[in-house]
């Protein structure tokens, strides 16, 4: 694998891959699985020749396994070269043919950095859940401090917020969202806190049957427009402030 990072602006950058067809093969397989057992015409099920199917879904295996491809290999690569992201990557180009080089583009914005507080000995003055972790995280606000890029305040905008500007009520809201997600992944990481990929699928099941969505067309959807990573993103944050809060409130005992 290749990998060259370059600057858009002061706040993006691009990391391009480049991989060769073996490093990229085991994603086409995995791609490939979900249509072994579809129905044609004159053929019975699970029993159409693997060329068949090649030829008939080639599109949508190769777009799968692309996407499945760019995301672990740019994760990969962002790991070797030691630079950490905020609001995770975004794959602006795919280039994959079955048996061919693979290439792909991802934007990213870095990480700020910033020095974490002493954050075991926090007084949890509320008692119920949810004004707990408020708490958890005005704390964590008011004792970390650190400039942040306009585009990850963007992200946490709704679409009815769109249009605001910086200085505006739904921007600063937007803001100090942005900034609590940062400093809780950095503790999440300095206290190894993980979110699985089992524990991710069991929350797109559970949210595809509370509005009434399959599975399976809400998974793709949300890999489609990068909601995967925001889903991890906010898991992870949640997971972090049930941590904290356990270990606060055990302290104060």
């Amino acid at each position: 694998m290749n990998a060259t990072v370059s600057e858009i602006d002061d706040e993006k950058k691009t990391i391009r891959i480049e991989a060769d067809w073996n490093e990229v093969s085991a994603d086409y397989e995995d791609a490939y699985l979900p249509y072994r057992n579809v129905s044609l015409p004159g053929f019975r099920p699970g029993k159409i020749p693997r060329s068949v199917i090649e030829n008939r879904f080639h599109k949508e295996i190769c777009a799968s396994a692309g996407k499945r491809s760019a995301t672990r290999l740019t994760r990969d690569a962002l790991r070797e070269k030691q630079l950490r992201t905020a609001g995770g990557t975004a794959v602006v180009e795919i280039n994959f043919e079955r048996g061919k080089a693979f290439s792909c583009v991802a934007e990213f914005v870095l990480r700020p950095q910033f020095e974490l507080p002493d954050y075991s000995n926090m007084e949890i003055t509320e008692t119920e859940d949810e004004k707990q972790r408020d708490q958890i995280t005005d704390w964590l606000l008011e004792k970390v401090s650190f400039p942040i890029a306009d585009s990850l305040v963007s992200c946490e905008l709704s679409e009815e917020e769109a249009d605001a500007k910086p200085g505006s009520e739904a921007w600063t809201d937007a803001e100090k969202r942005a900034r609590a997600l940062l400093i809780l992944h950095d503790i999440a990481e300095n206290e190894g806190i993980e979110v699985s990929d089992v524990s991710i699928e069991q929350r797109i099941v559970q949210t595809a049957h509370s509005i009434g969505a399959e599975p399976h067309a809400l998974r793709e959807h949300l890999a489609a427009s990068g909601g995967l990573t925001r889903l991890r993103d906010f898991m992870l944050a949640e997971a972090t402030l049930t941590y904290l809060l356990e270990k606060n409130t055990k302290n104060q005992k």
